[in-house]
C-alpha cells in the first residue's frame, strides 16, 4: 500500500541493519562483539574519534532510546537467568535492571523514550507476560499473561500513548505457530486495556503505526498467505 511505518523514519527507532552494530546519537554506535574470555560484549565506538570503549560484559541485543539519553540490552547472568533486561544511562553510566524475573524478549522504547514494553518469561517456564517498564524509576508493571506458549507482538503508536498488542490465544501443536490471535489496545501507561474489534478468522502478526490513528498489520487466513492492511483507528484511544 505505501505506507511507511512511523518508526522506520526515525534513526534510533527502526530496526538496524545488523543487530550487533546499532547505532546511537550524533557518531556513536554500539557494537556487539567477543571480549578475551570470548563472550560477547557491548562496545561504544565513536566514528568521529576511532575511540572504543567496553560499556557493558557478557551483553547482546543493544537497542538505543530515542533521545538518545539510554541504552537498553539483555545481559546473561547465570544458566538460570541467561536474559536480563538492563538500562544503562549513557551519561552517569548507572545501571538499572527492572524487577522482571525472567528471560526479557522482544522488547521495545516508546517514542518519547519514557517507557519500555517488555516479553519476560520466567527462565525454564513456558508462560509469558507483558510488562511495562518505567525508564525514570525502573519499575515494572505487568499488563497481561498468556495462556499459550507464545510470543506477544507489539508496537507503539508515534505519540507514545498507545501499545498496540497481537495477544496469541490458540497455537498449532506441531509448529508451535498462532492459529487464534487477538488484538488489544493498552494506553495510559497501562492502566486502560480494550480490545480492538478484528476480522474474525484471521491470525495477525507485524503491528506497525503509520500514524496516531492508522496501523498496519499483516493478517492471514490458516493455511494462505499474509496481506498487509491497514486500520483506521481513532486519536487518543
Amino acid at each position: 500500500m505505501g505506507e511507511i511505518p512511523f518508526a522506520d523514519t526515525v534513526r534510533l527507532l527502526r530496526e538496524p541493519d545488523n543487530a550487533n552494530y546499532v547505532p546511537g546519537p550524533d557518531s556513536l554506535w554500539f557494537v556487539v562483539r567477543k571480549n578475551q574470555q570470548h563472550k560477547p560484549a557491548i562496545y561504544l565506538e565513536n566514528r568521529a574519534s576511532g575511540r572504543s570503549e567496553l560499556l557493558i560484559d557478557r551483553a547482546s541485543g543493544p537497542r538505543v532510546s530515542p533521545d538518545g539519553k539510554f541504552l537498553a540490552c539483555i545481559v546473561w547472568r547465570s544458566v538460570q537467568r541467561p536474559w536480563n533486561l538492563v538500562l544503562l544511562d549513557l551519561k552517569s553510566r548507572r545501571l538499572t535492571e527492572p524487577d522482571l524475573d525472567g528471560c526479557a524478549s522482544p522488547y521495545a522504547w516508546s517514542p518519547d523514550a519514557k517507557w519500555l514494553a517488555v516479553m519476560a518469561t520466567p527462565c525454564q517456564s513456558p508462560k509469558s507476560r507483558l510488562a511495562l517498564v518505567s525508564v525514570e524509576t525502573g519499575r515494572v508493571r505487568w499488563v497481561d499473561s498468556l495462556a499459550v506458549y507464545a510470543d506477544y507482538e507489539f508496537g507503539w503508536s508515534p505519540d507514545s500513548h498507545n501499545l498496540v498488542v497481537v495477544r496469541p490465544t490458540a497455537i498449532d501443536r506441531e509448529s508451535e505457530d498462532p492459529t487464534v490471535t487477538e488484538l488489544w489496545m493498552i494506553s495510559d501507561g497501562g492502566r486502560r486495556r480494550c480490545r480492538l474489534p478484528a476480522a474474525p478468522g484471521y491470525v495477525f502478526s507485524q503491528p506497525k503505526w503509520i500514524s496516531n490513528s492508522a496501523l498496519g498489520i499483516d493478517r492471514a487466513r490458516r493455511g494462505s498467505s499474509d496481506e498487509r492492511v491497514v486500520l483506521e483507528l481513532s486519536e487518543g484511544k
